[in-house]
């Protein structure tokens, strides 16, 4: 089994070494794309302003596994799909289209094979992550909408597609478009720390992904923290009693051990 990974970054210097550290050795091949796309580079420019090129740069010393590419597309759906135009001339088994920020643990590499081998082709899966929130420390379980695996075997691969969600995939076969089936997953996890950046990082991506969605950014930062918005959907959680805000999110957050966690982020 040939897995690929297939990384969409900008500005990752919070967490890219880990993300590759645990990428290179759990899969076949990882492929980084660096870049902004249009909404992003009016704020931010073409290039990673943080150290994030030269790090991977220095990785690909360790790693022959590794390869770095640089992109600038119209929005995030085109930048999928130059990673997956990278990736596929591997010809993988499972396909991981993933981010700068997801990090996984050295104790599910054989587990994370195994977990796909009972799939087949035009499956996807979806595990579940511990979404960080401030700290490595405290979490919330996550699933996102959309999957993270795909098993893209015998299939034409110039038919495979990313999109249209930054989580999707499908296949097209002729005016045909097949969505892959999507399987949620708790056998193994994506450790999340995408709200545990550094404070900049996080007003860029409240920026950019207001404009990209056209509308507001749900979380908001306070004390110099992310703090989560939409609060209707988890306020009838049965711990919770009377009103619900940011007090009563933040007793709601798992606290995790720090020996819990993979090597790379410890």
């Amino acid at each position: 089994m040939k897995i690929v990974a297939g990384l969409q970054i900008f500005e990752e210097i919070d967490f890219i070494d880990s993300c590759i550290h645990s990428c290179c050795n759990s899969f076949d091949r990882v492929v980084v794309v660096e870049g902004s796309w249009s909404n992003t580079r009016k704020i931010a420019g073409d290039r990673s302003r943080d150290g994030t090129i030269e790090k991977i740069k220095e990785l690909q010393l360790i790693y022959d596994n590794l390869e770095l590419f640089f992109y600038n597309g119209d929005d995030q759906v085109s930048h999928r799909n130059f990673v997956w135009q990278k990736c596929k001339k591997y010809r993988p088994h499972w396909y991981l289209q993933g981010d700068g920020d997801e990090v996984f643990h050295e104790k599910d590499k054989f587990k994370i094979r195994e977990v796909l081998s009972g799939y087949r082709s035009l499956d996807s899966v979806s595990p579940d992550h511990f979404l960080f929130w401030h700290d490595l420390k405290h979490y919330e379980y996550w699933n996102t909408g959309g999957s993270r695996f795909f098993n893209v075997e015998g299939l034409e691969l110039d038919e495979v597609h990313a999109g249209p969600g930054c989580n999707d995939m499908f296949y097209k076969n002729g005016s045909t478009k097949t969505i892959f089936r999507r399987h949620p997953t708790n056998e193994f996890y994506i450790y999340h720390p995408s709200y545990a950046k550094n404070i900049k990082r996080q007003k860029l991506k409240i920026d950019h992904r207001s404009a990209d969605d056209k509308q507001k950014f749900p979380h908001y930062i306070k004390n110099d923290q992310m703090i989560r918005g939409g609060f209707d959907d988890i306020k009838n959680h049965p711990m919770f009693r009377g009103g619900f805000g940011e007090a009563d999110w933040l007793k709601s957050l798992h606290v995790m051990d720090p020996s819990g966690l993979p090597k790379y982020l410890r």
